[in-house]
């Protein structure tokens, strides 16, 4: 997962893309989460939304990493 990821950005950092895909990349790698996740994490601090609501381990485990609330 990780080389992919890691190929994924090298491929799009390129490209003109959300900055929030990038830095969705950038908690995947960082957090070893999956990108779904980390796109949400990074939307919401991205959009200083300080809360997310889920049910989901990875999201519930990283938020408060980031600053935010669950």
């Amino acid at each position: 997962m990780k080389r992919l990821l890691e190929k994924l950005m090298l491929t799009t950092s390129g490209l003109k893309v959300l900055e929030t895909s990038l830095m969705g990349f950038n908690i995947s790698l960082e957090d070893n989460i999956p990108s779904g996740d980390a796109f949400l994490i990074a939307t919401a601090l991205k959009h200083r939304i300080p809360i997310i609501v889920s049910n989901d381990s990875h999201i519930m485990s990283k938020v408060p990493e980031h600053g935010l609330m669950a």
